[in-house]
């Protein structure tokens, strides 16, 4: 399997972090599969994978396994690509934010 510095020596994302649809992506051109490869080994039909790699549908875990060994790509990479995608999202800061505020309150 591919590590991740090793994948990520390979793309070029113009300093922005790659997300799990991102390499997805990559290492299916790299492998030069089509959509159809991909579904017929995956299982995963070819509308589904098309949100994948177009960053439009999250990457769970059983996914991830199925999608690594297809590609040969380290399941690991997809899994915490999309943890950092859920981290930076609005939704996720608001909730930090009023956990740090109510932290402070509790302790005042």
């Amino acid at each position: 399997m591919i590590n991740a510095g090793e994948f990520l020596d390979k793309l070029a994302f113009n300093g922005s972090s790659p997300n799990a649809g991102d390499y997805v992506r990559a290492q299916r051109k790299i492998l030069n599969f089509t959509l159809e490869d991909l579904e017929n080994v995956t299982g995963i039909d070819k509308a589904n994978l098309s949100a994948y790699e177009n960053n439009k549908k999250e990457i769970g875990v059983k996914v991830a396994v199925k999608l690594g060994a297809a590609l040969n790509l380290d399941p690991n990479i997809l899994i915490e690509s999309t943890i950092q995608a859920q981290l930076k999202s609005p939704e996720i800061k608001e909730i930090l934010s009023k956990s740090k505020k109510l932290s402070k309150k509790k302790s005042a």
